[in-house]
């Protein structure tokens, strides 16, 4: 120990720069984890605030969520004790000339996996939504009429639900009616239940489908389902990589060091 400390004292200017080195990759690393921590969560958050261990989708989906169709008759094809229809919109909310990306869901008004309002009320009537707070801090409150998307029509927000997120974007609520409306406009439908919705969701764990009739349905744990969001997984293994290397250049450069050292101290 007392030699290398000497050792380090006599060659302050080489053992200086392979400190600040490590220092600096150091500090890549940990902006790497910071980054790829948040974006993990910013893709899946409103997923793990559903609080629900079962995804129902159409069999031909791939496991998407946008890409499965169901109707709003095949919950009922759906056996659990707590299950709820939702439905996703992936569009702009306007206000003031502003456009923010967003995800609108739509699902019944006493849905299990519905956010507790931290200010106004759920939504009961339609035309009325309810948003995220990182949504709200654009500048929205409650009361403030806004448009979605290309519909005409004003939406009302009567509720504002603490902050999530869905694939990076603010998360908006509204009722099944409501969100049929912004994302199919006046597309006509023969009944209620043959109007469109994407997925089933329940709480408990292996709910039992019936297959006998209508589109086939398949299901998924939530955390299959999370893992095929779509770059999800890819994004995970692109910055998981980018911190992996990053040790082995910090493990090669003391390596290199030591042996350069090493090598001059020999004698030849």
């Amino acid at each position: 120990m007392f030699l290398a400390l000497k050792e380090m004292r006599y060659s302050k200017l080489r053992y200086s720069l392979i400190i600040g080195i490590m220092f600096l990759i150091a500090y890549v690393v940990f902006i790497l984890s910071g980054l790829a921590t948040g974006l993990n969560w910013e893709f899946k958050q409103v997923i793990v605030d559903w609080d629900a261990q079962t995804v129902v989708l159409s069999e031909d989906a791939n496991d998407m969520f946008a890409a499965s169709q169901l109707t709003r008759g095949d919950i009922e094809r759906v056996e659990a004790k707590n299950k709820a229809s939702i439905g996703l919109y992936s569009s702009v909310v306007i206000g003031d000339g502003e456009k923010i990306n967003t995800s609108i869901f739509g699902t019944e008004e006493d849905a299990f996996l519905l956010p507790k309002v931290i200010e106004g009320r759920s939504f009961t009537a339609e035309d009325e939504i309810i948003i995220s707070k990182n949504l709200a801090e654009e500048g929205f409150e409650v009361g403030d009429q806004i448009k979605i998307g290309r519909s005409e029509e004003k939406m009302t927000i009567v509720g504002i639900f603490p902050e999530t997120f869905y694939t990076v974007t603010p998360v908006v609520y509204t009722s099944l009616d409501t969100w049929t409306k912004l994302k199919y406009n006046t597309q006509p439908f023969a009944s209620d239940d043959e109007k469109p919705i994407n997925i089933v969701v329940a709480k408990e764990a292996n709910a039992t489908l019936d297959n006998t009739s209508g589109t086939e349905l398949s299901q998924l744990t939530t955390v299959d389902f999370i893992e095929n969001l779509p770059g999800f997984s890819a994004q995970n293994l692109t910055l998981n990589s980018m911190i992996y290397f990053l040790f082995v250049i910090a493990t090669a450069i003391v390596g290199i060091f030591m042996y350069v050292i090493t090598l001059q101290k020999t004698a030849i």
